[in-house]
This record gives C-alpha cells, structure tokens and sequence, in this order.
C-alpha cells in the first residue's frame, strides 16, 4: 500500500506535470533539487494550496485503507545497501 502523498510531494507532481518544465528538465534527480528550491523559497500562503491537496489525499487514503498503519521495514545489519 502507498503512503498519502506529503504537501512536498504534491508539489513536485504539479511542477512534473507542466509540459514546459518537462521539457527543459528529465532527470528525476535534479527535477527534486529544482522543486526543493522552489518548495523553499515559496511562502506559507503559497505553499497552502498544496497543503489541503495532501490533507485531501490523505483523507481519501484514510478511506480506501481504513486499517493502514505505516509501519516501515528496517534493514538488518549488514544487509542489502541502496546504492
């Protein structure tokens, strides 16, 4: 099961989903480091609408897994790194 999407999150889903910024951008790693600057250097009132989306999603999350409970998986020691 997916987590709700965090105000961040849905942020960069809305930047990714501008066919102009597609365009000059395509590497994941970098359209994250771009929406990071935008993300901070936007203000509370700015960042709002982004805000009740995520609170949107999660509520809609909340009712398609009533009983979901995030719970992460810890690697043990010595186990497979990302790389």
């Amino acid at each position: 099961i997916p987590r709700p999407p965090n105000a961040f999150i849905v942020f960069r889903s809305c930047l990714w989903s501008n066919e102009d910024f597609r365009s000059l951008e395509s590497d994941h790693r970098n359209v994250s480091r771009i929406a990071g600057e935008r993300w901070r250097n936007l203000s509370d009132d700015e960042k709002e609408p982004f805000v009740q989306m995520a609170k949107e999603a999660k509520a809609l999350h909340a009712k398609m897994y009533p009983n979901y409970k995030y719970s992460p998986s810890h690697r043990t020691i010595g186990g497979p790194k990302r790389k």
